[in-house]
């Protein structure tokens, strides 16, 4: 783990908006590439969940405990995740940013 920050209730809730966003986008490309280099990690109830997130080839895995489908993330989740990423200052390995 290179870099971690422990979220406010308001990065929480934009983080989960982000994720549950539906999907409006007409086409979803498929990558065969993952690499992630970001991830969310959860505590409840002394339970640890995770999301691993690739946003260089946008995909995503997550702990089986997390219900959602896996291919609903849109073109512009992805771009609001980044802009999340960044906004926190999570650079490491990201991908360069295109204007």
């Amino acid at each position: 783990m290179r870099e971690k920050l422990i979220l406010n209730n308001k990065a929480k809730d934009t983080l989960f908006k982000i994720f549950t966003t539906s999907n409006k986008d007409s086409i979803n490309d498929v990558l065969n590439c993952y690499v992630p280099h970001h991830s969310v990690i959860f505590y409840k109830k002394g339970k640890c969940s995770y999301i691993d997130i690739c946003l260089d080839y946008q995909k995503y895995n997550f702990s089986k405990d997390i219900k959602t489908d896996k291919n609903d993330l849109s073109y512009r989740t992805w771009k609001d995740l980044e802009a999340f990423f960044r906004v926190k200052n999570f650079i490491y390995e990201m991908p360069d940013k295109k204007d």
